[in-house]
């Protein structure tokens, strides 16, 4: 489960290094024929970059989820081989 968690977070890391790069190309020079008709797709690349920001945030938690769970699991582990490797002295 840890190394779930880190292959999400890494997954994360590279989905973040990408959205760094995304946005809104600038159009100049082709005057306002060229320039205003691409505003609806460049307010679309924004909202997209917002979505791919949300998705990574979402990413971040789900692996810090998981990661918190297989330290729960390794503390259970642990107890639970105490208690068995007690139970078995007894005989």
């Amino acid at each position: 489960m840890s190394q779930a968690a880190r292959g999400i977070e890494s997954a994360a890391d590279d989905a973040e290094s990408v959205l760094e790069d995304t946005g809104p190309a600038q159009a100049s020079g082709f005057g306002v024929v060229h320039v205003d008709p691409p505003q609806p797709y460049a307010e679309g690349v924004g909202v997209l970059a917002e979505s791919g920001a949300a998705f990574v945030g979402v990413l971040r938690a789900f692996a810090m989820n998981i990661s918190a769970s297989a330290e729960g699991y390794a503390a259970d582990d642990a107890a639970n081989t105490s208690t068995v490797t007690n139970a078995g002295g007894n005989l």
